[in-house]
């Protein structure tokens, strides 16, 4: 996993996509596949927890996310579609924050690593140093 990481975001429909979403449609009662534009693509990590976050908190009431790149597909119908997307922005926020914990602490965890290694270092150093000074010619 990359040390960095940018929150990601839903990004709002551009007219074309809205223009396509209508187009799209037949029957205002039907369930379609909604999708939602990330501001980049997730990390993989990032996108499994999404998904363990959004059955968690949704479960199976019948809006399916499906991850796709940079896409994220909700079946959801016309009605429901404001839920769906609350859903979505809660979710993606949560998930942001747990990444970022995971993140601040590969952080430390790595800080913590390069500081006993260089304690390491130093002592290792400081015992050849009284070796060799100790050593009689």
């Amino acid at each position: 996993m990359s040390l960095e990481f940018k929150a990601v975001r839903i990004l709002p429909f551009t007219e074309a996509e809205k223009k396509q979403l209508i187009r799209g449609v037949d029957d205002a009662t039907k369930t379609y596949s909604i999708p939602f534009k990330f501001s980049a693509v997730p990390d993989p990590k990032w996108a499994e927890t999404f998904m363990i976050g959004w059955h968690k908190e949704y479960g199976g009431r019948g809006i399916i996310p499906r991850i796709n790149g940079n896409i994220l597909y909700v079946s959801s119908s016309i009605q429901n579609l404001q839920n769906a997307l609350n859903g979505v922005k809660l979710v993606t926020a949560e998930t942001n924050e747990r990444f970022q914990a995971v993140v601040d602490q590969a952080h430390r965890a790595e800080a913590e690593a390069r500081r006993l290694k260089d304690e390491s270092k130093c002592a290792a150093e400081d015992a050849m140093t009284n070796a060799l000074d100790k050593l009689q010619f």
